[in-house]
């Protein structure tokens, strides 16, 4: 068997944990190719050359090399700040990683598509716009998830737009803090923002929190770690096939973390279109 290494961008800090998996899948008998996302994006390899496909990195990485990876089996090496799709398919250590891909532990996923300005974009976990965007802006600065959140609650951003939920009229105009669009249940390296998402039910769970007094806001970002915030009455919970969100100001959200902007966005679940190694979560 035959599997292909791609690393991320942080390549000092990963080499020591990919050296020791590769020495590791060596060890249980797999061939081991190496090449940085960068050397994939450009020059992604024939489907036949190789078995399975790992990825070492955070969720950053894993959504760069996402639109390329769906011939193979995917097996998530966590290496990144947040991991939070690793963890959502029960990988934490490199011991997991070498546990499900040796016992051959396939699941069958979902993944997200977004729609924005002539261009579509894939994501695994999920997307946040408004108050979460403007937190994946302050993580290009190095702020972690919580000091990130305060830093943007201390500005009250209110942000405005239509929702149309599976074809249908939801809000002609809402407004929000943040507007979560989730596959998977953690974003922020831990953040159970979608704590009853699930990564293979066929639809993708939309949170929308209305905008709150800043201390109030606060009190409950530690509910929101624990995925306890679904009941307060300025969060609303639906789950949906197809969201449409569309506002005359330019949007600040995120895909996997990383930083967008735009005004139409159109997002969709894909059901079953990406296979992974690990387990998914009761």
């Amino acid at each position: 068997m035959k599997i292909l290494i791609i690393t991320g961008r942080n390549r000092w800090f990963l080499r020591a944990g990919v050296e020791e998996m590769e020495r590791r899948l060596r060890h249980a008998g797999w061939d081991c190719d190496r090449k940085s996302l960068d050397e994939f994006l450009r020059s992604p390899p024939p489907r036949l050359h190789y078995d399975d496909v790992a990825v070492a990195g955070g969720d950053g990485t894993i959504h760069a090399a996402l639109p390329l990876l769906s011939p193979w089996p995917l097996l998530v090496i966590p290496a990144g700040t947040g991991n939070d799709f690793a963890r959502s398919v029960s990988i934490r250590t490199l011991a997991d990683c070498i546990r499900h891909l040796t016992a051959g532990r396939r699941i069958r996923i979902d993944t997200g598509l977004v729609e924005l300005e002539g261009r579509s974009e894939p994501f695994l976990n999920g997307a946040g716009i408004g108050l979460d965007g403007l937190v994946a802006r302050a993580h290009e600065r190095k702020l972690p998830y919580g000091l990130g959140v305060v830093a943007a609650l201390l500005k009250r951003p209110v942000h405005r737009a239509s929702l149309t939920v599976d074809g249908r009229a939801h809000e002609e105009e809402t407004e929000f803090f943040s507007l979560i669009v989730a596959n998977g249940r953690a974003f922020g390296g831990g953040y159970r923002l979608a704590p009853n998402a699930l990564l293979d039910d066929g639809l993708l769970d939309v949170i929308v929190i209305r905008p709150l007094p800043r201390l109030t806001a606060l009190r409950y970002l530690g509910k929101a770690r624990e995925g306890r915030h679904l009941d307060h009455p300025a969060v609303e919970w639906f789950r949906c096939r197809e969201l449409l969100v569309a506002s005359a100001q330019p949007l600040p959200f995120h895909l996997d973390g990383e930083f967008r902007e735009g005004t139409q966005l159109r997002f969709q679940c894909l059901p079953s279109s990406q296979v992974v190694y690990g387990i998914l979560p009761a």
